[in-house]
């Protein structure tokens, strides 16, 4: 009991300060609170702008892409038409191949059979050139001996 007797006396300028203590720290707090809620304000607004620039920019990139996505299927197509073009390019250059070296071993061969032929043909006109002048000879020198024969059985022409 005796702690219940004891009483402090406080001194007057301890209340007052205190009050004025507990005004500072609530215009403190408040002082806070409107930052804070200015602060919030602003970054919604920001908030606010960043997803209707976003919105804007999705609205401009969406037929970008959709066009970009369309090119590039575009492309795609003319690759393969392209690639099936050079396909079909080399095959009628491999066709054209073939057929221009058949067609030269052919004209090889023909050029062979041909070159036997000029032999041939070289050959019997050498034969025929031997016979004609054989018989050219053989003639001039009968016609020598017909001649020769003629004269000696009594025949001389008359001149007139």
């Amino acid at each position: 009991m005796l702690l219940q007797q004891v009483v402090y006396q406080v001194a007057g300028w301890v209340g007052p300060t205190i009050a004025i203590s507990l005004v500072i720290i609530a215009v403190a707090f408040a002082t806070m609170a409107l930052v804070v809620l200015l602060l919030g304000r602003g970054v919604a607004s920001a908030v606010q702008r960043s997803t209707e620039s976003l919105n804007k920019l999705n609205a401009d990139l969406v037929p970008a892409m959709k066009s970009l996505g369309q090119m590039a299927e575009d492309g795609r197509a003319l690759a393969e038409s392209i690639r099936h073009e050079v396909g079909e390019f080399t095959g009628t250059t491999r066709r054209l191949r073939d057929r221009i070296e058949e067609g030269g071993d052919r004209l090889a061969e023909r050029l062979e059979h041909l070159e036997a032929v000029y032999d041939v043909v070289e050959e019997e006109l050498t034969e025929a050139a031997l016979d004609v002048t054989a018989t050219i000879r053989a003639l001039r020198s009968g016609a020598g001996w017909f001649g020769k024969l003629r004269r000696l059985l009594g025949g001389r022409r008359r001149r007139r």
